[in-house]
């Protein structure tokens, strides 16, 4: 379960940088918008499917209304925007290298022979690999994963995006480079070496969940996302995310103007949720039914 967690959150750096694009889809998603309301002040929270496939319509009556009712759109971070897209890159390419040492410095002789077989069912060689740091190890095994999966359809961020854009609205991020780009610990690099089995169990693990994940947005169910949060959604990255991003909102909403925010579904799910953060706040929080 622990390296399941570590392949999807190296799957969040490689999938990070968003496709925007117009595309005919097939599947009409209801997915999940709540309204937070506090002294007679609203927020819209919309939770978002990202990565996602080709065939999936995130267009509904709701997401019509709260698009043409609000000023803006707060985003986990706007990758819309070249300047934040070019830091986004820098960042990433200054986590993935070593600037000293190399990447077998962080594995035990014990978890050689494991390693190498990565390598080897990756089609990689040690010298492609040796000046990566373990963020940089993650992220180039899910970019390879990532493609396999082929995921790389319109997202509802994306979507939500190119809507505002196209009514001339302002794109505002939750997020920067420093907290929105989740780091990969040592001893989450070895922990995935050990439990590594085969390319093939990951790919098809991972499209299994995926499917859950879709199954679940496209019907509005919550069952699946609350039977999982304790896994994917109560991380200790996941829940300093939240609650950084639930103070961005209360901050938000002391605004004159009227806010929609789209962030990735697990966050409004477990224990430590955007949700729960903004009750806290004093927040009375609402499901919209589609």
């Amino acid at each position: 379960m622990k390296t399941r967690s570590i392949i999807i959150k190296g799957l969040v750096i490689a999938l990070f940088i968003f496709i925007f694009y117009r595309a005919t889809n097939v599947k009409t998603a209801m997915g999940f918008i709540w309204e937070a309301n506090k002294d007679g002040k609203t927020i819209y929270l919309i939770g978002a499917l990202h990565p996602a496939d080709k065939k999936i319509n995130f267009e509904n009556d709701n997401i019509d209304k709260i698009v043409n009712t609000t000023d803006y759109l707060a985003v986990e971070m706007d990758q819309s925007n070249p300047k934040i897209k070019e830091a986004i890159v820098k960042k990433n390419n200054g986590k993935a290298y070593l600037n000293k040492g190399e990447l077998n410095g962080f594995i035990q002789k014990s978890e050689n022979e494991k390693f190498y077989k990565i390598l080897d069912e990756f089609n990689l060689k040690y010298n492609d690999v040796k000046n990566l740091t373990p963020y940089g190890f993650i992220g180039l095994i899910n970019n390879i994963v990532s493609e396999e999966l082929k995921l790389n359809g319109q997202t509802t961020d994306s979507y939500l995006t190119n809507k505002y854009k196209d009514l001339n609205k302002e794109i505002l991020s939750l997020e920067n480079v420093d907290t929105g780009i989740i780091d990969v610990t040592t001893d989450e690099l070895r922990d995935f070496i050990m439990k590594f089995e085969s390319k093939e169990s990951i790919i098809e693990e991972l499209l299994n969940q995926y499917k859950n994940i879709e199954n679940s947005y496209i019907n509005g169910d919550e069952s699946y996302f609350l039977k999982t949060a304790d896994t994917y959604a109560d991380t200790k990255s996941n829940i300093e995310r939240n609650s950084n991003m639930a103070n961005e909102r209360n901050r938000m909403v002391n605004e004159n103007k009227k806010c929609a925010v789209v962030v990735g579904t697990y966050h409004f799910f477990g224990k430590n949720s955007i949700l729960n953060e903004l009750e806290q706040k004093g927040y009375k929080i609402t499901k919209i039914e589609n």
